[in-house]
């Protein structure tokens, strides 16, 4: 579906991977409007078991807006907007804030009438389409020289095919990490959003092994995506090592302005000093808590390294990197032959399911003749016979089925000529 407003641009993943920080930098490009994190296909749908259908409007509201980062804010004096849909609902006016251009954009920084008319159109829909666009239609609204908006959503790339089918000729991107380094914020991450101490410290518990068996689903994800040329892959490493490099290969794949003067003045805005407040390694409770690269091999033991490989070594492999942690250049995802990642893949599956195969023929074998051997010796003659005949029945019946098959249409075109 083309749309007549700016060309969108999907942030699609990976979680902890960088998609905040890569959303503030597209933001503080001129051309841009960014927008602040909310999974419109997940705020819009409904998906059970591969369907895909309208969520109930008042599911719907609360994702658009209660319950979504893209509408509430957190401040020292505690949660703000999160009961907009009761007052959308009575009548209420909103209060609207000033909007950094630079920055990406939230609800609070609509107009009353867009705003307004968001939440109509939102609750009034009857189809996801209708309600996804009209959030698309909204967040581009006062768009000066802006030609793009960025959307992001951190694990989008898990509704990929949905996004697709709804946005075909939109460019996407993912931002993907060291997956042991990712497992690692992920589960800080979660303990800030618990509001509890954060956990430091070796072993992790299994919650860490979860988290790293969904980046390695994730990549995956991403792997088949690339490989088909649907996602631009860029990595959180390559990002922090070669800022100006990295940043000008993404806003020309993206057909933007990336003069040497404009990357420098994004790389000042968005620094992780700059936006953080602090040096990068230096930790703190907070969103963008560390920034560290490597971080893993300092947390983990020698056994947990060695079982975050065997979990996910494939994917980490297929993404540039290494057992020891060294970085090689990201692969040409798009390359069978420089990168058979997937044909190895689907070789070692079918090698399983060959030996599958055999250890089930073994079995039926060895069933077979145990059964056999339990018999009287004077029924097996006769055993013998019966299944030969059960045999023979088979094949007699199947070759009916054939030759009615062949006769049926071959009668059927003999009486239409004579006919």
């Amino acid at each position: 579906m083309t749309n007549p407003y700016l060309q969108p641009v999907f942030i699609v993943g990976q979680y902890k991977c960088g998609t905040s920080w890569l959303g503030r930098i597209l933001s503080a490009h001129p051309a841009v409007i960014g927008v602040a994190e909310i999974d419109i296909i997940g705020a819009s749908c409904n998906i059970k078991r591969g369907g895909v259908a309208l969520a109930p409007t008042r599911e719907r509201l609360e994702r658009f807006f209660d319950k979504s980062t893209w509408c509430t804010a957190y401040t020292a004096a505690g949660w703000e907007y999160v009961d907009v849909v009761a007052r959308f609902e009575c009548g209420e006016p909103i209060p609207t804030r000033a909007w950094n251009r630079s920055q990406p954009r939230k609800f609070m920084h609509l107009s009353t009438a867009a705003a307004g008319a968001l939440y109509r159109q939102i609750k009034a829909a009857t189809t996801p389409e209708q309600a996804m666009n009209a959030f698309l239609e909204a967040v581009c609204t006062d768009a000066r020289e802006e030609s793009h908006v960025v959307l992001k959503a951190a694990d989008q790339i898990s509704k990929f095919q949905i996004l697709k089918a709804w946005q075909p000729e939109a460019k996407k991107i993912v931002i993907t990490r060291d997956g042991r380094d990712a497992s690692i914020s992920a589960r800080h991450f979660e303990e800030l959003m618990r509001e509890l101490k954060p956990w430091h410290g070796s072993p992790f518990g299994t919650d860490y092994w979860n988290f790293l068996r969904v980046w390695a689903d994730r990549a995956d994800k991403t792997i088949v995506a690339a490989g088909a040329g649907q996602v631009y892959v860029l990595r959180y490493e390559d990002l922090t090592n070669d800022f100006a490099g990295t940043v000008r290969s993404l806003l020309r794949w993206l057909g933007l302005g990336e003069s040497e003067s404009l990357v420098n003045t994004i790389q000042a805005q968005t620094s992780f000093e700059a936006i953080a407040g602090r040096a990068r390694g230096t930790e703190a409770k907070s969103v963008m808590r560390k920034g560290a690269v490597g971080e893993w091999r300092d947390v983990l033991s020698a056994d947990e390294q060695a079982r975050a490989w065997r979990l996910a070594g494939e994917q980490l492999n297929a993404l540039g990197y290494t057992l020891e942690g060294t970085l090689r250049p990201l692969p040409d995802l798009g390359d069978v032959k420089e990168h058979p990642y997937r044909l190895e893949h689907a070789l070692h599956l079918e090698e399983e399911i060959t030996a599958l195969r055999a250890r089930l023929h073994k079995f039926t074998s060895q069933a077979h003749a145990k059964k056999m051997a339990s018999r009287p010796r004077w029924t097996r003659p006769l055993q013998s016979v019966l299944e030969a005949t059960r045999s023979m029945t088979k094949h007699l019946a199947r070759f009916f089925v054939s030759a009615i098959t062949v006769a049926i249409p071959s009668c059927s075109d003999a009486l239409y000529i004579g006919g």
